[in-house]
């Protein structure tokens, strides 16, 4: 190995940097163990690798120009060692004077002619896993090892084999077609699969009266239908009647655009404070309750209908507006007048959705997979958004519950938010809480122990911490803790899942 404590770099204690490896010899409980095939990663002219194990006491192999850099020898066993035999490596310099190696590095190797190179061979994903002080993600090392280990590749061949071959399946007929009975008809069969729509009289299904035609809401409507409706061409195998809703709901002067804006920025509000400007956000009827803000609403969905309906413009228009960049401090005056904060005289702060806590975890600490579209998956552990999860009733996400996650097979108007004891517990105590911690100690590390805790608070919280804070944080890292353990108590910060 090269060092800078050597001339020139080493990795040989001669003055010029190199070394001459004369002879190396093995033992095996004692005996001899024969040495072929040898190859290293440079060989000087006329000093050839294979001169180490050869019967002249005298050549040897050597390196030079190359120095100042690491350089690696591989020698062959004849046969095989026994497990558990001790092992003996002596190497001899009697080529030269002082052209020892300086600081040799010897392993052994159950994978068969292993190439000769510099490096250890072990890839940065493990690297990493083994460099944070007081934690190893084992599960990273033990992938990497199963792939070097000669027993345990016997036996991943042999799973395999197995898992290829499988087991054979029994088959039973479970349903048989029989003939004279109707086919049955898919949606995807084109519009004569839909069965006509009649009027009931007094809602009796079976005193059916003249056939319904598609139509709008006439308390909606300033003008006659054909203003709306499209005919559909010869060729279309559908009536056009999504196409015709479609006009009627987005025609602000004479359909249902002014509502339909309406209701949409309203849902927008809702979700960036927590509560919309029409507090029913699924009922602008007269069971449902009045604006607080009526001239707002107005004109927020007239300038929807002006920005040509995008929801990116308003998205931007309303989170830098002064109510929403003001901050959560309260005021008793104001509290007496307006308890529940309908004025939004201050801002109201706001947990994280269950989505939105694990992304950020997953962001903070450098493990987000930003990769766009592709198939969802039920794995818990997975690396992308929460967007690509599956949604199934008997496989929930515990941690996606824990923190309100709505079953996404009933339909609701907004999501509810609790505080318990378990949404602590899982950010102490959750597996990939704590990974998502080890993770951010690596992006942390190599950092003096201020600078640590500075860019920590920048990257978990977005804000430097107060000098109480550093001189707490630092004592706590100097006094023995680990970083990791102070990167988990960064996660689990009230600051950190909530939008204050």
């Amino acid at each position: 190995m090269a060092h800078p404590s050597m001339p020139r770099g080493g990795p040989g204690r001669a003055s010029n940097g190199n070394f001459a490896l004369s002879d190396v010899k093995v033992t095996a409980d004692g005996k001899a163990v024969k040495l072929i095939a040898a190859r290293a990663t440079f060989e000087q002219k006329g000093l050839p690798v294979a001169a180490a194990i050869d019967a002249d006491p005298v050549s040897a192999w050597a390196v030079d120009p190359q120095f100042g850099k690491d350089h690696a020898a591989v020698f062959d066993f004849d046969q095989a060692v026994p497990s558990g035999s001790t092992v003996v490596v002596t190497l001899r310099f009697n080529n030269n004077a002082g052209h020892n190696i300086g600081r040799p590095r010897l392993s052994l190797s159950s994978q068969v002619s292993p190439p000769a190179t510099a490096d250890d061979g072990i890839p940065a994903d493990v690297r990493k896993a083994l460099s944070v002080k007081g934690e190893v993600d084992e599960a990273v090392v033990l992938r990497w090892f199963r792939t070097r280990d000669a027993q345990w590749r016997t036996i991943d061949t042999k799973v395999e084999a197995l898992r290829t071959k499988g087991p054979e399946v029994g088959k039973i007929k479970a349903l048989i077609c029989s003939e004279g009975l109707p086919a049955i008809r898919l949606h995807s069969q084109g519009g004569d699969f839909l069965e006509l729509t009649h009027f009931l009289n007094r809602g009796d299904p079976n005193q059916k009266g003249e056939v319904a035609q598609p139509g709008f809401a006439s308390v909606l409507m300033r003008a006659e239908e054909s203003r709306w409706k499209e005919l559909p061409p010869a060729s279309s195998r559908t009536p056009y009647a999504r196409r015709s809703l479609a006009n009627w709901l987005t025609d602000a002067e004479s359909g249902a655009g002014h509502l339909l804006a309406r209701v949409i920025v309203n849902r927008l509000w809702y979700h960036h404070f927590g509560r919309g400007l029409v507090t029913t956000t699924s009922d602008f009827g007269l069971q449902g309750e009045r604006p607080t803000h009526p001239e707002l609403l107005d004109w927020l969905a007239g300038e929807l209908i002006r920005s040509g309906w995008s929801l990116k413009h308003m998205h931007r228009l309303i989170v830098t507006s002064d109510s929403y960049c003001q901050g959560t401090a309260t005021d008793a005056k104001n509290q007496a007048i307006d308890p529940d904060n309908k004025l939004l005289w201050r801002r109201t702060p706001r947990r994280l959705e269950a989505e939105s806590i694990r992304d950020t975890l997953l962001a903070v600490s450098g493990g987000l997979d930003r990769t766009m579209g592709g198939p969802g998956t039920l794995k818990a552990d997975m690396p992308r958004r929460s967007l690509y999860f599956f949604q199934k009733r008997s496989q929930m996400n515990p941690m996606m519950m824990i923190f309100d996650a709505p079953d996404g097979t009933v339909g609701i108007e907004g999501r509810t938010t609790t505080t318990i004891a378990p949404q602590a517990l899982l950010l102490m105590n959750n597996p990939q809480v704590r990974k998502a911690a080890r993770d951010l100690a690596g992006r942390l590390g190599g950092l003096s122990q201020s600078d640590t805790v500075k860019t920590g608070y920048g990257v978990a919280l977005g804000r430097s911490p107060t000098s109480e804070e550093l001189s707490d944080s630092v004592s706590f890292l100097k006094e023995g803790g680990t970083l990791v353990d102070w990167c988990q108590v960064l996660l689990g910060l009230n600051e950190f899942v909530y939008v204050d």
